[in-house]
């Protein structure tokens, strides 16, 4: 278990966050992310609402659903998918204007729902102003040290007469170089413009597990002494969190362990392998991330939607039940309350950027209602935000565990069985079934519904 020394950590509660994830080029059906940048590319036209108006417009449904954190992004003006930087200082054209923004962040608070945004300060476009006069003045320029791997006895794919570093080997998205005390510092300060024009409340970290955590810190700090509940999570795909939750002071890191589980435990019918992930996380003794609320999620706008993923599409139903009772961040990506589908391909992410409007045509008003209850328990049982975690029952199909909190106890059962399904009782006495509204006298066994779980109470 780790300890932090950083106050903030102590004084601020996060567990309470229920996240919808946004990728707002996608959400209004407005990305290619084949097509050029301007003027090819799709632009605004004056008979429709921008993305972002869209977003606003949905709030008062968010709101009902149990949202109380929008995560969006990225916001900042790009050449194609958003993750490509032209420039931090101003809103992407395709979304919108500066004030919609303004707009979205207010009425968002009205609603008590908070707004972080996707930075990517990992890597920036080719087009970005600072590597354009790299490119015209070569060792002249006055931004030579801002990139990444510099070389000039070696050339690149564009040709350019020198090489650099990148983000994963893409040449168009061109590494900065984190370590130079002025890249640093235009970087924090455009998080501060931020906060101070817009009134964000946190930001999510594109690519931080290859980031430098120092400059990491002093983001994470520097944005803190401005707004003290300011909310930091950072994406981390591979290997320990550690790193990100201390050394950069992360509030948060992305779950991609749990999310391989989540999905893979129901396709192989083996709740083991989630069991494990769950138990190495957060066991009370000796889990890894005790005192870290980590972003759970079940896809995003980088992986395949788990409606396509999951073999029996009934399996979402226990799936939504848990992601909402383990410890950490339920985050859900939007679409994913009507059971949206898509897969990306070799060539493209679109399937998993459809519009909600399509998403719509479809809808699956079961699962809504199911996450949307999911959301009213989660938020009023302290013991599914702030309780312990115990392992109680695991086999194949069947799994129990229990949150714990100040002597209150709950226990979260689940079956991914077609068939109704009896393990044994977590507990003898008797209690109340806060899922299905039943009150059951356990002295021995519990009956489990297919597909489905309970969530138990003493009473």
């Amino acid at each position: 278990m780790h300890t932090f020394s950083n106050t903030y950590q102590e004084q601020i509660d996060h567990h309470q966050n229920i996240v919808y994830h946004i990728y707002p080029l996608g959400y209004a059906g407005f990305v290619d992310t084949n097509a050029v940048s301007e003027p090819d590319r799709p632009s605004l036209t004056a008979d429709a609402p921008s993305p972002i108006v869209q977003i606003i417009n949905d709030l008062s449904r968010l709101q009902e659903l149990g949202i109380n954190m929008l995560y969006i992004g990225p916001v900042f003006s790009s050449e194609k998918h958003g993750y490509d930087t032209i420039d931090y200082h101003q809103i992407d054209s395709r979304l919108g204007s500066g004030a919609d923004f303004s707009r979205l962040v207010s009425e968002s608070h009205e609603r008590g729902m908070r707004v972080i945004i996707d930075t990517v300060f990992n890597h920036v476009s080719r087009s970005f102003s600072f590597f354009q006069d790299l490119l015209n003045k070569k060792t002249g320029s006055a931004y030579l040290s801002w990139f990444h791997g510099i070389d000039f006895n070696r050339n690149n794919p564009y040709g350019d007469g020198f090489d650099y570093q990148t983000w994963d080997g893409h040449y168009e998205l061109v590494k900065l170089n984190l370590t130079n005390q002025d890249v640093s510092d235009y970087l924090v300060q455009t998080a501060l413009t931020w906060i101070r024009e817009y009134d964000i409340d946190g930001l999510r970290i594109d690519a931080a597990d290859v980031m430098d955590t120092k400059f990491l810190r002093y983001l994470s700090d520097s944005c803190r002494k401005m707004k003290p509940d300011f909310f930091i999570v950072g994406e981390q795909v591979h290997g320990l969190y550690n790193r990100l939750i201390q050394d950069a002071c992360m509030d948060s890191v992305t779950n991609y362990e749990c999310y391989k589980g989540f999905y893979s435990s129901l396709n192989d019918g083996n709740y083991h392998e989630i069991a494990y992930a769950l138990d190495r996380q957060f066991k009370e003794n000796g889990g890894l991330y005790t005192d870290c609320p980590l972003f759970n999620f079940t896809d995003n706008h980088d992986v395949d939607r788990v409606t396509s993923v999951l073999k029996t599409y009934a399996h979402v139903y226990p799936l939504y039940i848990m992601l909402f009772t383990i410890p950490g961040i339920p985050v859900l990506y939007y679409g994913d309350e009507y059971g949206a589908k898509g897969k990306r391909t070799r060539w493209s992410d679109l399937e998993l950027r459809k519009s909600m409007e399509i998403i719509r045509q479809t809808p699956d008003h079961d699962l809504y209602r199911h996450i949307q209850n999911m959301a009213a328990i989660r938020k009023e049982k302290l013991p599914l935000t702030h309780g312990t975690f115990k392992n109680v029952h695991i086999a194949a199909k069947q799994y129990c565990f229990l949150r714990e909190y100040q002597s209150q106890r709950i226990y979260c059962c689940f079956n991914s069985s077609m068939e109704a399904a009896q393990i044994p009782a977590p507990a003898i006495g008797t209690f109340v079934d806060i899922l299905n509204n039943e009150t059951l006298q356990l002295d021995g066994k519990l009956l489990l519904y297919p597909n489905w779980g309970r969530i138990l109470i003493p009473a």
